[in-house]
């Protein structure tokens, strides 16, 4: 539970940086003066993550937004902790037993490919407006609007979303809002990201999703997605659709034709699927332990 709760303080809560350091960002990467780009602008942040940090403005025009700017230096210092992260993981791989199943470079590498293309703000101006065109007809989420004008790969600049962070129940049953009801919306949207888009949010924590008080879902952050084919689409339905069936024979043969491995025990996988499914087919939802 301690873990978990230092692990949160990383969604909103890192310690930011100096205003002076903050500005000097905004004025390299956009070559103009923060008083030329805003009529105002908030020293203190909003929230600091750990990639980076959220300040309030105000457009000359009088749109009322937040500013995006990310931490500096922050490639170099990242690109050092993954070679550090590296190392290790070839050491685990050698020296404990087991660890070559978990592949711990291979994750290495997926986190590093992952980190450092989220580090480029125009790819994720790119998936805020992907975003928007997929859900663009559709009343149960908003999708705040960028101003590419104002916005660099290090600095987005977009619309102020008033809203309720989703982990704060008490808030949203204050103001009237179903929680139940934005449960089962946000289930279908995310159920549209993976099967019907193959294009998902794949940082979906409290601090990157907002209650509206009209009661629409709003995501804020869009720089780590998700894609999948249309035959991985096809091969998730598969395995959700034998399970439902408790159709063992089905499931082994997605199970396999999903992953890479080319040797392994036919017989000893064969069981290991039955009973899994034999576990949990009959249980309850609220009975089953989704972390162990």
């Amino acid at each position: 539970f301690e873990l978990i709760q230092e692990l949160e303080k990383l969604q909103d809560e890192v310690p930011s940086e100096e205003t002076g350091t903050v500005v000097k960002v905004i004025e390299t990467e956009l070559n103009k003066s923060v008083e030329t780009i805003f009529k105002k602008f908030e020293q203190e942040p909003i929230a600091s993550a750990s990639i980076a940090q959220v300040h309030m403005a105000e457009l000359h025009t009088g749109e009322k937004v937040v500013v995006k700017i990310q931490r500096p230096d922050l490639k170099k210092k990242l690109e050092i902790d993954i070679e550090i992260m590296m190392h290790l993981a070839g050491l685990s791989e050698k020296y404990i037993t087991g660890m070559s199943v978990v592949k711990p470079k291979s994750i290495i590498e997926e986190f590093s490919k992952t980190i450092l293309k989220e580090l480029d703000f125009v790819n994720e101006i790119n998936n805020i407006e992907r975003f928007r065109i997929f859900f663009k007809s559709d009343t149960t989420i908003y999708v705040p609007k960028v101003y590419r004008e104002f916005s660099a790969p290090a600095i987005i600049v977009m619309e102020h979303i008033d809203g309720i962070k989703v982990s704060q129940i008490d808030k949203l049953n204050d103001t009237g809002l179903d929680s139940s009801i934005i449960a089962k919306r946000g289930i279908d949207l995310f159920l549209k990201q993976i099967f019907q888009y193959g294009f998902f949010h794949a940082d979906p924590h409290p601090g990157n999703i907002f209650i509206m008080l009209d009661g629409k879902i709003c995501f804020l952050d869009y720089g780590m997605f998700g894609a999948l084919t249309r035959l991985q689409r096809d091969q998730l339905c598969d395995i959700i659709l034998a399970i439902t069936n408790n159709d063992e024979k089905k499931l082994l043969s997605t199970v396999l034709a999903l992953s890479k491995r080319s040797k392994f025990d036919y017989d000893s996988l064969t069981l290991d699927i039955s009973d899994f499914v034999n576990k949990y087919f009959f249980i309850q939802l609220n009975e089953i332990n989704v972390g162990q």
